[in-house]
């Protein structure tokens, strides 16, 4: 009975002998895709991308602005981002490990040289992906480079990679 009254300890024990039950050990992560800018400038700033049926990885709009500002969210709407129809739910390597990223119907996320998009998942090696420290998403594919969105500096209206990386994603909204 005395140990039926600490479950939670028993559980944290349980943890710690087995690392695939403990986040720290997870390979897989799962959450919205959303994309936080490393900027300076935009340090303030998400982005959330939306399914769209197609293959392009698209941006969440917020409703209430307008332009090209529309789709940088501010990391304190992030509650009010999620409740957005559409919010794209992912899985993806977990940090130091490698894989796809995927949207659990089958699609992967894959570079065509600095773009992005959806295609059925085969295993290609432009459908591999490496989470580096802190969230960053890197892709081997060509010249190494890094999940991101900037609409500023592109006009393709999705997600691209960069050679720099100025967005991670948003690990701290994946869970194992």
């Amino acid at each position: 009975m005395k140990y039926l009254r600490h479950a939670s300890g028993v559980a944290a024990i349980f943890a710690g002998f087995c690392p695939a039950a403990s986040p720290a050990f997870a390979d897989r992560l799962t959450g919205p895709l959303v994309l936080v800018d490393e900027r300076s400038d935009r340090v303030d700033t998400i982005y959330a991308f939306r399914t769209d049926g197609g293959s392009a990885v698209l941006p969440v709009a917020d409703p209430d602005r307008t332009g090209a500002e529309a789709f940088a969210w501010r990391r304190q709407d992030i509650a009010r981002l999620l409740e957005q129809p559409g919010v794209q739910y992912v899985e993806t390597p977990a940090e130091g490990h490698s894989g796809t990223v995927s949207d659990g119907a089958g699609y992967c996320l894959e570079r065509g040289g600095m773009q992005v998009k959806w295609t059925a998942c085969n295993g290609r090696a432009t459908q591999a992906w490496t989470m580096l420290k802190d969230g960053y998403l890197l892709s081997t594919a060509g010249l190494p480079a890094t999940l991101g969105y900037a609409p500023e500096t592109t006009d393709e209206p999705g997600a691209s990679v960069f050679h720099s990386p100025i967005v991670r994603i948003a690990v701290e909204l994946l869970q194992p």
